[in-house]
């Protein structure tokens, strides 16, 4: 249906009814002078074969040029056919892509997080403390001892009080003595009070005491 081929196959039938037309007119005038005839049609039906013959060549030529055009043809509409398909294959691509993208991420994070959980969990390894011998409640308490105190503190007090003592007699401005009034004085010694001890002075008390009950009575 090509309008080339369709020109070359209307050329050709020209030729052909031409060359069919000059055929009879050969055997019309051949039987009247076929000497003149023949010579005046031969070189003019040559050259219409050979007209023919490159025609024919030509249709050839353009069926196998027109055949190749289908198949292009046939390619480039299996092209177009194929473009949703590879649009749809594109996109279920694009989509697994960002699905497995979700995934190595989602894996990513899960792969850190277990890293922290690792290098926390040896670090709690390394902390915890295993009891290989539990203690033992004591007999008796290991401190203070209280007789060492006990001493201790009556030392301490006994020095402290002979301390105080002899202080208090070193720095009093107090004379008990004879010796010591001889000594810081000069004078003559006159008279002094004997000490009289405790006991006699209770029992001094007493006697007075009953004296004067048994003179109450009688009076």
């Amino acid at each position: 249906n090509h309008p080339d081929i369709r020109k070359l196959e209307s050329e050709v039938a020209d030729l052909e009814a031409r060359v069919t037309s000059s055929t009879k007119d050969r055997a019309q005038v051949g039987s009247t002078s076929p000497l003149v005839s023949l010579n005046s049609s031969e070189p003019q039906v040559g050259r219409i074969k050979n007209e023919i013959d490159e025609l024919k060549l030509q249709i050839q030529k353009g069926r196998k040029e027109q055949e190749l055009a289908r198949r292009q043809m046939a390619e480039y509409q299996a092209r177009v056919d194929a473009v949703p398909r590879i649009e749809q294959m594109q996109n279920e691509m694009a989509k697994d892509y960002e699905t497995t993208k979700r995934n190595y991420q989602s894996l990513l994070a899960k792969k850190k997080e277990a890293g922290v959980a690792a290098n926390l969990e040896r670090r709690k390894t390394g902390e915890q403390f295993r009891i290989l011998d539990p203690a033992n409640l004591p007999e008796k308490p290991a401190k203070p001892n209280r007789l060492l105190l006990t001493a201790v503190a009556f030392l301490l007090g006994l020095g402290l009080g002979l301390a105080a003592v002899l202080g208090w007699e070193m720095f009093a401005n107090i004379v008990q003595s004879e010796r010591e009034l001889k000594r810081l004085s000069s004078l003559p010694i006159l008279a002094s009070i004997p000490i009289l001890p405790a006991e006699s002075i209770i029992s001094r008390k007493k006697k007075v005491m009953s004296s004067r009950r048994f003179k109450g009575e009688h009076s």
